[in-house]
Order: structure tokens, then C-alpha cells, then sequence
């Protein structure tokens, strides 16, 4: 299964930066993939979305739609997710764990393990998502910066 992992430093607090992660709503601002979100229900510790995408993928334009379910750790600074229902992916799960350094500043890990029941090679589908992983990191980094 294809997990992607990689790490970013920010200029922003964690919970700045927290914020922004879990502003599912604002996510088509600022990721040009994502075409809508709709939030179906948010707590303080949890939150369920509904994505609609549209990427390439593979020689292939796809658009498809899924519904993650969110854990958050506001003390421990992390955000949890998995896959609750697509037509296309069988496995959508990952972490944001923030860490704040000694200057108030953010270390973001990021993790994620994505897999498409497209008749794809689970080789393709990690490349496709670990060559992804640099743009998104710097959106996010950018997007929590600007505000």
C-alpha cells in the first residue's frame, strides 16, 4: 500500500497552522484538485467531509468524490483520518502531527497512504503521490503563512 511521508518547517504557530488543516471548506482556495467540500457534521474532537476532486492521474482524468472522518488531538497537535465511503478509493488514511520549535514556529509531518481500486499498480500510484507531495506541503505552508 502507498504511503507518503515527508516533513516542512513554517512560520506560523501549530494551532495557526492546525487551523488551516482543519478548514476542510477552504481547501478548494488554495488546492486547485479540490472542487467542492462539503462539512456533514464537526465536533471538537472530529469532523466528517465530503471531497469532490479532479486530478491526473496516469494518463487518466479523474474525478471523484469521497468522504474522509477526522480525528483531532488539539493538545497533541494532530489530525487523524480515514476513509469513510468513495466509488474509487479503498484506502484514503493519514496524519498531519505538528510540532512547535523553540521559536514558536511549526514542524509539520505529514503522512498519508492512498489507494485507488482503479486497475493501477500500486508501484504508479505511490509515484503519482509521493511526486504530488512537494506542491501540496508548500500550498499548505503557503496558505498558512498568507493569513
Amino acid at each position: 500500500m502507498p504511503i507518503s511521508e515527508t516533513t516542512i518547517e513554517t512560520f506560523v504557530s501549530p494551532t495557526e497552522f492546525l487551523d488551516v488543516v482543519l478548514d476542510v471548506k477552504k481547501y478548494p482556495q488554495f488546492l486547485p484538485e479540490v472542487k467542492e467540500v462539503q462539512v456533514l457534521s464537526s465536533s471538537d474532537t472530529a469532523l466528517r467531509a465530503r471531497f469532490v476532486v479532479a486530478v491526473s492521474f496516469a494518463g487518466m482524468d479523474i474525478k471523484t468524490e469521497y468522504t474522509i472522518d477526522y480525528v483531532i488531538d488539539r493538545d497533541a497537535l494532530t489530525v487523524t483520518w480515514s476513509l469513510h465511503a468513495s466509488p474509487d478509493l479503498t484506502v484514503n488514511d493519514g496524519e498531519w502531527r505538528l510540532e512547535e520549535t523553540a521559536d514558536g514556529e511549526t514542524v509539520a509531518h505529514y503522512r498519508s497512504e492512498i489507494v485507488t481500486s482503479l486497475p493501477i499498480a500500486p508501484e504508479i500510484q505511490k509515484a503519482f503521490a509521493d511526486s504530488q507531495m512537494p506542491e501540496l506541503m508548500q500550498k499548505f505552508q503557503e496558505r498558512a503563512e498568507s493569513l
